[in-house]
């Protein structure tokens, strides 16, 4: 089988794919479409109609990262035969770092760290103290490959967990990838996903509770070191029970503006808010106002409202029009929760395995949906 990389590959990405499809998939790289295009699968997050119309045989598409740019969308909607599929490669770094904002957070510890280095000890005097976590409910919307990885370190810290997915799947499954929340009042399906084997066991324990939790029933609190799994119909009954609220849902248009400022005020006085989606997906002026007044206790924030277009703009960019940065309740990340030294070999080898099932005509994992966003 052959495979086309959509742009100059090389480095340890290139070197690592190679080696694990070994002789079951012959690869080329580039930009331009190589001179016998005939490759079945094109690996490109963003390709352009040159590389998708190249080669005759054709079959599908790996976004090699999680999401479905638009540009993509707009593109593989003309070409309904090209089947997409993407990687969730570093769910485990982007779930670590949501507990890492979780914690920080919630025990101030980047200001107190600033404090001590001018030598100041006020932290430890404050009338105010950092809130216990243990017996506390966790609400994790977006309840997929990330979302399940952070209930399960809630869940040992003694919190009550609540996951919010979107609904099942064909089969009755809980939906596998990192769910797409629909407007109030809406469910539908989605597909699963195979993970590795200690992130299966996770979903393994998640589905238990989804097949109770997912019927069109009144929700329960869970106790602590519990977890509940409910559908998006849901949310705005367990959102008033979120200690915690963690967002895991991937950037569609549907959860675009998801958490108005309606939706944050259901939250319990003092809440702390944790965004690893996207910044899209809060609304900012709610996220500030609330921040600022001190209903929302405290956030943790990796995704953002305005990115820098150039390499100098690096140096000299804010993440937003509102001016979190003067927020000493807030614990600010550029976007980076996905990144790890391992990430690009987690990368590769993730793409390799996509390629692998699609050359021993095994079921392939992460489907992406058009229609649907993700």
């Amino acid at each position: 089988m052959r495979a086309h990389l959509g742009w100059d590959a090389k480095g340890e990405f290139f070197e690592t794919l190679r080696r694990e499809v070994g002789p079951a998939v012959e690869l080329t790289a580039g930009a331009e479409p190589p001179a016998s295009p005939d490759y079945a699968w094109l690996v490109s997050g963003v390709p352009s109609r040159d590389l998708v119309t190249a080669s005759p045989n054709l079959k599908g598409l790996i976004i090699p990262w999680a999401g479905l740019p638009l540009r993509t969308s707009e593109l593989l909607a003309e070409f309904p035969h090209v089947v997409i599929h993407n990687l969730h490669h570093n769910a485990a770094a982007t779930a670590e770092m949501a507990v890492g904002l979780m914690i920080s957070a919630a025990k101030q510890i980047v200001p107190a760290d600033g404090a001590l280095r001018q030598g100041d000890w006020s932290f430890r005097y404050a009338d105010w103290s950092a809130p216990l976590l243990e017996g506390k409910t966790a609400v994790i919307v977006g309840f997929g490959s990330i979302g399940r990885r952070v209930g399960a370190v809630c869940q040992a810290m003694n919190m009550g967990v609540v996951g919010v997915r979107r609904g099942t799947t064909d089969s009755g499954e809980p939906s596998g990838t990192d769910d797409q929340i629909e407007p109030r009042n809406q469910t539908r399906t989605s597909d699963g996903v195979r993970m590795d084997d200690k992130a299966e066991a996770i979903d393994r324990a998640s589905a238990s509770n989804a097949g109770e939790s997912l019927q069109d029933t009144p929700p329960r609190r869970p106790r602590p070191g519990d977890s509940e799994t409910v559908s998006a119909t849901h949310l705005e009954d367990v959102l008033p029970w979120a200690d915690v609220l963690i967002i895991a849902v991937p950037a569609t248009t549907e959860t675009q503006g998801l958490f108005d400022a309606a939706r944050l005020e259901l939250l319990p006085d003092g809440a702390i808010v944790v965004n690893v989606a996207r910044g899209a997906v809060v609304d900012p002026d709610a996220l500030y106002e609330g921040l600022r007044s001190g209903s929302i206790g405290a956030a943790g924030i990796d995704v953002w409202y305005q990115y820098p277009q150039s390499e100098p703009d690096r140096k000299s960019t804010f993440p937003a029009e509102q001016p979190f940065h003067e927020l000493e309740n807030v614990v600010r990340s550029p976007h980076r929760a996905g990144h790890t030294r391992e990430t690009e070999g987690q990368r590769a080898s993730a793409v390799a395995e996509l390629l692998l099932e699609a050359a021993e005509g095994r079921p392939m994992r992460n489907r992406v949906r058009l229609d649907r966003g993700y």
